[in-house]
Parts: C-alpha cells; structure tokens; sequence
C-alpha cells in the first residue's frame, strides 16, 4: 500500500497520525475543573465588590432624589418640612382602611418617579410598602408606612413632638445649617438616628456600623447613604456624624 493511502486510512478509522487518542484524560479533566475554580474565586471578590459599589450608586441615587423631593415639599407647604408624621388621623388607604396616619413617605411620594425610590437596594430585610402596594399591618396605627431601608430623622430637642419629629412644628427659616442637617438615613425603621438628648449617641453610631440598630444601618462597606435638608446627598462614615449638628434641626 503506497504510504498516500496509508495516512488515508488513519484517517478513516477516526485516529490521529501521531496515534495519541485526542480526549482528555481524568487527571487533564481535573486540572482544567482546579484552573476555573481557582480563577472563579479569584473573581468573585471582584464581582461582589462590583455590585457592591453599584448597589451604594444606586441608594445615593435615591436619597438624591428624597432630598430634592423634601425641598419641593417645602414651597408647595408654607416653608414646612417633611415630618416623620404629622399626627392626624384622617387618612384612609387605597382600600378604604382607616382613618389613620400616614408617614414621611406619604408627603414626598408626588415628588417622586416611583415608590421604589424610597427603598435601599441593599436592603436585607423584605421590603414592605404598606398603602402603596398592600394594606399597612396595622392600620389603626398608619395607613400609610413604608419599612424598606430609609427612614425620616425623628431627633426632636424640643421634645414636643413626639414621634412626628422637631420638623412637625417648625419652618424651613429656623433650621440651622441646613447642609449639614439629615432629613432621611439608612434604617430599619420608618424613622431613625438619635430621638433625643437621652440616648447615647457614641453607642447608636457603633451599632448603626455594625448594622445591629434599626435607628441606622451601614450597609455600603461599613458606610451609609443619607439626604440632607438642603437638597444634597452623600455616602459618609457615622463616626464622623455630630448628635447636634447633623441630627438637631434647631442647633
């Protein structure tokens, strides 16, 4: 047979000329499984981080928009701030339930695109936006309360107030150092930070930190998204939050 018709039917019978059977073995099958796993969980941390940064992008986003929300609220209602509530229970929900109270988020809703503004994308409990898309759990006490990450700061020095907070009997003129006054926080609550001068402020920022509090949470690599009075937003570490000047309206 002339070597021509020889290499022919090598190649017919399916093997390669230099007679090495071309599939993998089980110890080259378990090299190539260690090489992807080794370079998967060299880029999983990459990837995490990644979402991560998105995930604060997207709730500094949001609490942009709260903050611009609370300004606009401010002309259409005599120079008021947003209050955590505003005590009245007059309200009824979409379902005819009440009436009852609604909260901060009520107020800012017309000024906002969507409900979902109003929640943190890193929000590790299940989101829940009583009135909007299901009635509140207790419509005795509200009709109108969201628990989806953000809540209303409720310092009050007056003490007055209550749980409707220092912005419920005051005009936008009396707030000092609006750019360094919170309005909205990182929470687990529909409020949040210090109540007042009785709490211990050092204690609330390392659990906030440590995201053990549900007055504040931490969530964007140990820091946290927050809405200022004047209209602006930025991602901050607590500790370097003052009880007086960033909490109280009226210091």
């Amino acid at each position: 047979m002339s070597k021509k018709n020889k290499q022919s039917g090598l190649r017919r019978q399916g093997r390669p000329l230099s007679g090495r059977d071309p599939r993998f073995t089980l110890i080259e099958l378990l090299v190539v499984i260690s090489i992807i796993a080794i370079l998967a969980s060299m880029l999983m941390p990459a990837i995490s981080n990644a979402r991560n940064r998105a995930l604060s992008t997207q709730c500094l986003g949001n609490m942009k928009q709260i903050a611009l929300a609370a300004t606009m609220y401010l002309d259409d209602y005599d120079q008021h701030p947003v209050p955590c509530n505003d005590g009245k229970f007059t309200y009824k929900d979409k379902w005819g339930n009440g009436p009852s109270r609604v909260w901060w988020n009520w107020f800012v809703k017309p000024y906002l695109q969507d409900h979902i503004m109003q929640a943190c994308p890193a929000y590790d409990q299940t989101a829940s936006f009583g009135g909007e898309v299901a009635p509140y759990g207790n419509t005795g006490d509200s009709v109108y309360r969201f628990h989806a990450g953000y809540g209303w700061n409720w310092r009050d020095s007056t003490g007055a107030n209550g749980d409707k907070g220092v912005w419920y009997s005051i005009k936008a003129a009396q707030v000092k150092h609006p750019d360094q006054k919170i309005v909205c926080l990182e929470t687990r609550q529909v409020v949040g930070g210090p109540r007042d001068n009785g709490w211990n402020f050092t204690q609330w920022q390392i659990k906030a930190e440590s995201n053990t509090d549900v007055w504040g949470n931490c969530r964007h690599n140990r820091k946290m998204n927050v809405a200022f009075f004047d209209g602006h937003s930025e991602l901050l570490y607590v500790h370097t939050l003052s009880n007086g000047l960033n909490f109280d309206a009226l210091y």
